[in-house]
């Protein structure tokens, strides 16, 4: 019996809660029951947080304002979901250019995000305490759907989560996550076949409730582990995150691990999108945090089971509200109902999201998903940013620069270079204008062109 958890979720979590005056579980409890409210009744509590944002960003967000007057449009002529289709989206390269007119001046920007530039063109911004604990709730919500139970041991494949860290902060940091969070992490940014063979044994000792992870990390995981014949690690839960799988990647990690492999979607400025349940019928999209939007060429609503440009509205962020936000993933809705019983719409299908690993001179791995969270956004003068490697100790960064690119940008990527690839890895920067897609309309942040022995 695992003791522990239940002083976990019964005392110190509640109390933890208390303390941080976190409201995140009285969300969690409405969360679980909205996730079985009827379509109507969904659509009518998000058209209400549609009105309400759209309303508050106008007033208060002076480029907001500026964009729908530009366009000739007053919330006061929004009435229903076709008149909400008259909006002007918002592009990612905008909410760059234009953030500090984006944020709503009054509000306290308690939260700060920095996105990983999955696309190339990472950008920073900030959610409000009240969206951020609302999203928290989502999570965990998520987490139930999966097996997992409040206070359970957690296990995940990820960068290092205290590597920006130092002193206090991070010994703080690392034993929130331990002790409060129970999670352990194999490190994706120094990945080595010790290192794996170690935290295979940590859930061999202390089995995970739940076990995630960017999605190619955790398909490398269980192809080293049945090269090993390390078959016995039996989680209750998994789901993966950062792209998507092929079927028979997502087979290999179920047969693995003997567990159903749930997807997740989301992003770090919008948060967890859409989940896949156990009936694995498709991602419940996150309805009690976003409205979701599948758009053709013209800008016109795609039919269920057909391919549509993906356009989110957050309606829980007001300090930097996300209105119409074309997230440059293509997507599948479903009109259909899923025998989980939750009645949340479904995605059927989200198309693209690739990320390579990347091999230092001493054969150890480093996660391209991972190293963007640390990498991308931090040099300055970048616009955009793709690493290719076809050397082992030689590292091509196809580099689009604006204005306040300069020596202090190269010698950053040098410090940086060196500080996640060691001395050995040398790198050319060659300078382009732009960057371009892959065929299925994913930019790629990482290319490798080299064979690993544990890939």
């Amino acid at each position: 019996m695992d003791l522990y958890k239940y002083i976990l979720k019964y005392g110190i979590l509640p109390i933890w809660a208390i303390w941080e005056k976190s409201p995140y579980r009285k969300h969690l409890k409405y969360m679980q029951k909205s996730q079985y409210f009827n379509r109507e009744m969904i659509r009518d509590i998000q058209w209400q947080k549609l009105k309400k944002i759209l309303l508050h960003a106008y007033q208060n967000s002076a480029f907001y304002r500026r964009k729908y007057d530009e366009a000739g449009i007053h919330p006061d002529d929004i009435n229903s979901f076709n008149d909400f289709l008259k909006l002007p989206l918002l592009s990612k390269s905008e909410v760059i250019k234009y953030s500090e007119e984006i944020y709503v001046p009054f509000m306290d920007k308690s939260v700060p995000f920095l996105t990983s530039g999955s696309t190339g063109n990472p950008l920073r911004g900030f959610r409000d305490k009240a969206c951020n604990e609302f999203m928290r709730a989502g999570g965990i919500r998520s987490n139930i759907w999966a097996g997992y139970d409040l206070g359970e041991r957690i296990y995940c494949l990820y960068g290092d989560p205290e590597k920006e860290l130092k002193g206090w902060k991070k010994l703080k940091s690392k034993v929130r996550r331990k002790y409060l969070y129970r999670t352990e992490v194999l490190n994706l940014l120094k990945l080595t076949e010790q290192s794996m063979l170690d935290f295979a044994e940590k859930m061999r000792k202390k089995p995970p409730s739940l076990l995630w992870g960017h999605a190619h990390a955790l398909y490398q995981l269980a192809l080293f582990y049945e090269k090993k014949e390390i078959l016995d690690i039996r989680p209750k839960g998994m789901y993966s995150a950062g792209m998507v799988l092929h079927d028979w990647e997502k087979r290999k990690v179920e047969e693995i691990f003997q567990c159903k492999l749930q997807d997740r979607y989301g992003c770090e400025e919008l948060g967890l999108i859409a989940t896949e349940c156990k009936a694995q019928s498709g991602l419940h999209i996150n309805t009690d945090v976003h409205y979701v939007e599948f758009l053709d060429a013209e800008g016109n609503p795609v039919e269920p089971g057909e391919r549509g440009s993906i356009i989110i509205t957050d309606l829980t962020n007001y300090v930097m509200p996300f209105i119409r936000y074309k997230i440059e993933d293509i997507g599948i809705p479903s009109d259909e109902y899923c025998t989980c019983g939750i009645t949340q719409p479904l995605i059927k299908k989200i198309e693209g999201r690739i990320a390579d690993f990347i091999i230092t001179p001493q054969h150890e791995l480093v996660s391209g998903i991972s190293l963007t969270d640390h990498f991308a956004g931090q040099i300055p003068g970048v616009a955009q940013m793709q690493i290719i490697q076809n050397k082992i100790d030689v590292l091509n960064f196809k580099v689009v620069r604006n204005e306040n690119f300069g020596s202090g940008s190269i010698e950053k990527i040098s410090h940086m270079v060196e500080d996640f690839f060691g001395k050995e890895m040398k790198f050319e920067i060659e300078f382009v204008n732009e960057i371009p897609k892959e065929a299925s309309g994913k930019f790629r942040f990482t290319i490798c062109n080299l064979k690993h022995e544990l890939l």
